[in-house]
């Protein structure tokens, strides 16, 4: 019965990595889904260089529960 929010492919201008624009949006969203009563969230990224992928999220306390490998 818990309502979650699932966020799909979240990206930033490569002009604009490191800067801390990922962050902020991933916080924003976060705080937002919050505001709504939205307990858990869920984020969904494909990239064939997942190495920085994982270690953002992983960074902004992620927790990982699934990897899809092709």
């Amino acid at each position: 019965g818990e309502q979650w929010f699932e966020l799909e492919e979240l990206y930033v201008d490569p002009g604009c990595r490191s800067r801390g624009a990922g962050r902020a949006l991933l916080r924003a969203v976060e705080d937002a889904a919050r505001g709504e009563g939205l307990g858990r969230m869920m984020f969904s990224a494909a990239n064939r260089d997942y190495e920085p992928l994982l270690r953002f999220y992983l960074e902004n306390d992620a927790a990982v529960y699934s990897i899809r490998l092709m």
